[in-house]
């Protein structure tokens, strides 16, 4: 039986570190987040799998900003710039095309706003969608610690969703 490499290991201390960071306080969320996502960068550096990298850089991006104590404002719009410029650079190099990859890319700008929009119902629907997207692109490329990881993050999300539409149905 072979060993799974560091890039595997990685993979799946990221997913945890990420879940765990859902439900933990803010402080350790703050660390967690931006751990997570560098665990699961370096995986998917080892994966070699461009959209992932592109994905986990600016989460992990968005991780050190909240890490750093930022102010809202301009951690959202670095954020969204991260996420914008990463989908480029996809685009530029002929990453993306009519197939999967345009899928995930789409979906980590999804999360990107998502994140920037958060805690309004705005950036919950986009965390939810992000997270669906990255879920059906993780199953295609059968990453399997971010098909794990996307579940309870949509979930989360969804749940995050329907509370802030029971709670104020108009906005």
């Amino acid at each position: 039986m072979e060993l799974p490499g560091p890039a595997t290991v990685a993979s799946y201390v990221g997913m945890a570190l990420a879940i765990i960071a859902i439900r933990a306080p803010e402080k350790a969320q703050r660390v967690l987040f931006f751990l997570g996502p560098l665990f699961l960068l370096f995986g998917a550096i080892g994966l070699k799998n461009e959209v992932l990298i592109a994905s986990q850089a600016v989460i992990g991006f968005a991780g050190v900003l909240g890490l750093a104590y930022a102010p809202k404002k301009l951690s959202a719009v670095l954020t969204v710039l991260a996420g914008v410029t990463s989908f480029y650079y996809l685009y530029y190099r002929g990453l993306l095309g009519l197939d999967w990859s345009l899928v995930g890319a789409l979906g980590f700008l999804a999360l990107a706003l998502g994140i920037a929009a958060s805690p309004k119902k705005l950036g919950a629907g986009l965390l939810a969608l992000g997270g669906q997207l990255m879920f059906a692109y993780s199953i295609k490329f059968w990453a399997v610690p971010w098909i794990i990881l996307n579940i309870p993050f949509t979930l989360i999300a969804l749940s995050a969703l329907f509370k802030t539409t029971k709670e104020n149905p108009a906005s």
